[in-house]
């Protein structure tokens, strides 16, 4: 007789004789002991009540959920460094721990340091530098990393980037203050409205918009 459930998670097959779960994805030919096939008969005019879908992580490795990693985007490449408790050097001599490749990248940028549960980088007097939020991080001042952080090596000639991002799910930066929204009335018959950091109509005081940046 065709089996009718999972004989790995026990959940019931969407047909009988299925050759994959749709709950936990597994094959269900197997070489080893089964799980029983055939489930108690309900009572007539009982309902058949499906089990919970899994979760998405059910079948992950938790600890492995909680590494702390590096994501690097170089060179059209992107690639994972696992991050534990000693610190890593990042640069393009090859003695660093982290290797990169793009020719604007200092041979020893940059060193990324484990802190209180997370971690720090710091710039150790590279050439280009490293932005966060559009600013250079001063060399030799460590920058704490929080989750989803975001860091560039920029090339200012080519406007090409190199971009580290920071995954830690339990380094989680605090809240901060609430931006105070502004409001700008826009006239309906200008035919074009300017946006920048000086000498638009409308003026945004922030290092990361240009002297004119957009139109509406």
């Amino acid at each position: 007789m065709s089996a009718t459930t999972c004989i790995h998670c026990g959940a019931l097959l969407k047909r009988p004789g299925a050759k994959y779960c749709t709950t936990c994805g597994k094959s269900q030919d197997a070489t080893g002991p089964l799980r029983p096939t055939m489930v108690d008969a309900p009572p007539a005019g009982a309902p058949v009540v499906a089990p919970p879908p899994a979760s998405p992580t059910q079948y992950l490795d938790p600890s492995k959920l909680a590494q702390p990693v590096l994501v690097i985007q170089d060179e059209g490449q992107v690639h994972e460094v696992a991050l534990g408790d000693r610190p890593l050097t990042l640069g393009r001599a090859p003695d660093n721990d982290i290797v990169l490749t793009s020719r604007f990248v200092s041979a020893h940028h940059a060193r990324i340091e484990p802190a209180a549960g997370a971690h720090r980088i710091v710039d150790v007097g590279s050439t280009n530098g490293l932005l966060s939020e559009g600013r250079r991080v001063p060399a030799n001042s460590p920058l704490a990393l929080a989750d989803a952080d975001v860091l560039r090596i920029g090339d200012p000639a080519t406007g090409n980037f190199v971009t580290l991002t920071y995954r830690n799910p339990q380094a989680q930066r605090a809240a901060q203050a609430s931006t105070i929204a502004q409001s700008y009335p826009l006239d309906p018959n200008d035919p074009q409205i300017t946006i920048g950091r000086e000498g638009s109509e409308i003026v945004l005081d922030n290092p990361k918009v240009a002297r004119r940046h957009a139109v509406i």
